[in-house]
């Protein structure tokens, strides 16, 4: 059963430290909390229409960008390709000009006698450190092989 002499007890301690906590805690002052202002339907729908107008005002900047880089990309594209079609008639020119009969006609009109370059041929010359080959049969089949590969 219930003992009521150690239940009061203990109901009565219970009550003291509860006090001495709330004694202990500072009181807080309670801040005041503002609430929050609604715009009226009125106000909500400028600031939209102002918002999407200010989006297509950024919009339209950027298009007008975007055709000004266009438009130097396709004059730029313009200059290279006529650039490399004047590259191409200069090629055709030069090559009209160093043929030969095209050289002939300006000798002849300069009074200039062209004459073919002569190729000077010069043949190796054996050091004397470099000794032929034994005259044998080994040297012979040596130097035959030598010269199949080499093409005399």
């Amino acid at each position: 059963m219930l003992d009521v002499k150690s239940e009061s007890y203990s109901e009565g301690t219970l009550v003291r430290t509860w006090q001495e906590r709330i004694r202990e805690t500072p009181i807080a002052v309670p801040t005041v909390r503002r609430r929050r202002r609604r715009l009226s339907n009125a106000a909500r729908t400028v600031y939209w229409i102002g918002g999407m107008w200010l989006l297509a005002l950024v919009v339209t900047f950027a298009a007008v960008h975007v055709m000004q880089m266009a438009y130097q990309v396709d004059s730029l594209e313009s200059q290279y390709s006529t650039l490399i079609s004047q590259q191409q008639m200069m090629g055709v020119k030069i090559s009209e000009l160093t043929t030969p009969y095209a050289l002939q006609q300006d000798a002849s009109r300069l009074h200039v006698v062209l004459h073919a370059p002569l190729i000077a041929r010069v043949q190796p010359q054996r050091l004397a450190s470099q000794a032929k080959a034994p005259a044998g049969i080994i040297g012979q089949v040596f130097r035959a092989v030598h010269n199949a590969l080499v093409g005399r």
